[in-house]
C-alpha cells in the first residue's frame, strides 16, 4: 500500500487531453492536434499500483483493453462497452431495502477486504497546524483509502473509501464529498471520472464509497450547454437529454482562490444531496472534467451532475441493464451480448427518462427554493 501525501497545491481545476488514440472514437480523433497529456504524480502512481494489482492476480478477472465498444448513432454519442466477466465473476450485490438503510457489520464491507486490495492511503497534509509539523495530529483523513474494484468496469476502476474504519453506511457526507472532489482534482487526466450510487440507486455494498475510473471516450455532458436554475444550481439547456440532472460547476481558478471556491462548491452541492437524503430519494452523481464555455475538448472546469431517480429495491441483478452513475452520464457497461446488440439511442432514452424524469419535475420547484434563500460566492 502506498501512503500518498498531498496538499491544496496538488489540486488542479484544469487539465489537458490525453495524447493516446487507444480506445478513442471518431469524435476524439478529430481533436488529435489538441491532445497533450501531462500526468500528475497521483495519476502516475495510481496507474502503476492498479496495473501491478492486476498483474499480481488480485482481480476477479483481467480487465481487457480490447473489449467490444461501440458509439450509438444519434445526438448524444452514447458509449456501449461489452464486459461479460462483470456479470459472471463479480461479488453478489447486497439486498437493499431503503436509501437510508443502516450499516450492517455482518454483511460484506470494505473492512473485510484482503490487504492486497487496498492500494493507497490518502493523507492531506493541509490538515493540522504549525504545531503538528514534527508530530502529526491524527485526523479523520487518516483512514481515507483507495481500493481496487476487483470487478472492474473500466481501466483504473477504484473505490474511494472515506473513514473506512468508521463503518459508515452508503450515504454521502460532506467530508466524503470533499475527498471525492480532491481525488478528481489530484488527477490531471480529463479521462478520469468519479461517481456515486446511493442505496436503491444500484449501490451494491452498504459501506460509504465512491467510484473512480478512466474513460477515454468523450461524453455529451462534458460540454453540454447549461442554464441557471437558481443560485449555483444549473440544468441542461437541451431538454432532450433523457436524464435531466441538477448540475454544479467548479470553474478554473488560481491557487489563491481554490480553497474558497472548493468550499463554496461543496456546500452548494451538499445542500441538494442533504435534501435528497432527508426525503429518502435515491440518487446518483457523476463528476467529470468539462468546459465552462461548452467547448468540446476544452477542459477548464469540473462538473457534477446529480440525478434524483426512482428507487430499485432488493439485490441488483448482475446481468441486467441497471442504469446507475455511468449510464446516466452516457457510458453503458453492458453485461449481456443480446442487450449490447439490441440497444439503441431511442431505447436508452426511454429507460433513462422512466427512472429520472418524473422526480426531476416533482422536485424542481423545491430545488429552486433551496438556492433562492442563500447566496453562494
Amino acid at each position: 500500500m502506498i501512503n500518498f501525501e498531498y496538499s491544496l497545491q496538488s489540486l488542479s481545476t484544469r487539465v489537458q487531453h490525453s495524447s493516446s488514440d487507444e480506445g478513442t472514437t471518431e469524435l476524439t480523433k478529430k481533436a488529435a492536434n489538441h491532445r497533450k497529456f501531462v500526468e500528475s504524480d497521483f495519476d502516475e502512481i495510481l496507474r502503476t499500483v492498479w496495473n501491478a494489482a492486476q498483474d499480481d492476480g488480485y482481480f476477479r478477472y483481467i480487465y481487457r483493453n480490447d473489449l467490444p465498444v461501440k458509439v450509438l448513432p444519434g445526438k448524444f454519442n452514447f458509449i456501449l462497452q461489452l464486459n461479460l466477466d462483470r456479470a459472471l465473476k463479480r461479488r453478489k450485490p447486497q439486498e437493499i431495502e431503503c436509501p437510508n438503510q443502516p450499516f450492517n457489520p455482518t454483511e460484506f464491507n470494505f473492512s473485510k477486504v484482503r490487504n492486497s486490495e487496498i492500494i493507497m492511503k490518502l493523507i492531506n497534509k493541509s490538515y493540522g497546524t504549525e504545531k503538528s509539523k514534527n508530530k502529526k495530529i491524527p485526523t479523520s483523513e487518516d483512514s481515507n483509502f483507495i481500493l481496487i474494484n476487483v470487478s472492474p468496469l473500466e481501466y483504473g476502476h477504484i473505490l474511494i473509501v472515506p473513514n473506512m474504519n468508521k463503518n459508515e453506511p452508503q450515504r454521502i457526507t460532506l467530508n466524503g464529498l470533499k475527498l471525492a472532489l480532491e481525488v478528481i482534482l489530484l488527477n490531471k487526466s480529463c479521462d478520469f471520472r468519479v461517481g456515486f450510487n446511493s442505496l436503491c440507486a444500484y449501490a451494491s455494498v452498504n459501506h460509504h464509497h465512491y467510484h473512480g475510473y478512466y474513460l477515454k471516450h468523450r461524453l455529451f455532458i462534458e460540454h453540454a450547454e447549461l442554464d441557471a436554475l437558481a443560485g449555483p444550481c444549473q440544468v441542461l439547456v437541451d431538454r432532450d437529454y433523457p436524464a435531466q440532472a441538477f448540475v454544479f460547476v467548479l470553474d478554473e481558478c488560481e491557487f489563491e482562490t481554490l480553497n474558497e471556491r472548493m468550499n463554496n462548491f461543496l456546500q452548494a452541492t451538499f445542500k441538494l444531496i442533504l435534501y435528497l437524503q432527508q426525503r429518502n430519494i435515491a440518487h446518483n452523481f457523476y463528476m467529470t472534467r468539462g468546459s465552462a464555455h461548452n467547448q468540446i475538448f476544452n477542459f477548464d472546469s469540473l462538473r457534477i451532475y446529480i440525478w434524483a431517480r426512482s428507487s430499485s429495491f432488493g439485490a441488483k441483478k448482475c446481468e441486467a441493464f441497471n442504469p446507475a452513475l455511468c449510464e446516466l452520464a452516457g457510458h453503458f457497461p453492458i453485461k449481456s451480448e443480446s442487450i449490447f446488440e439490441c440497444l439503441s439511442e431511442e431505447s436508452i432514452c426511454q429507460e433513462l427518462k422512466a427512472i429520472s424524469q418524473t422526480l426531476f419535475n416533482e422536485i424542481r420547484a423545491d430545488v429552486i427554493s433551496l438556492y433562492q434563500t442563500e447566496t453562494f460566492a
